[in-house]
């Protein structure tokens, strides 16, 4: 059985989104890509074990601060 963690947070500074809180555990992550121009900081969640089975677990937690966008995404 996997637990995964991923909590993540993103605040507005200077008009701008940017990530302030990270905290990820095995078998979750979250990846940053790059966004296209004008488009919103993007988050992508994914799984490292290859897939999930009963009894695995995913506790996610993404919190987004006044004036701030984010594009999260599995």
């Amino acid at each position: 059985m996997s637990e995964g963690i991923a909590e993540f947070g993103f605040a507005c500074r200077d008009g701008v989104t940017r990530l302030v809180h990270l905290y990820q555990r095995d078998p979750l992550r979250v990846l940053f890509p790059a966004p296209a121009d004008g488009d919103p900081t993007l988050a992508v969640t994914l799984t490292t074990s290859g897939g999930l089975v009963a009894g695995d677990r995913l506790d996610i937690s993404i919190r987004l601060g006044t004036g701030a966008a984010a594009h999260v995404t599995a």
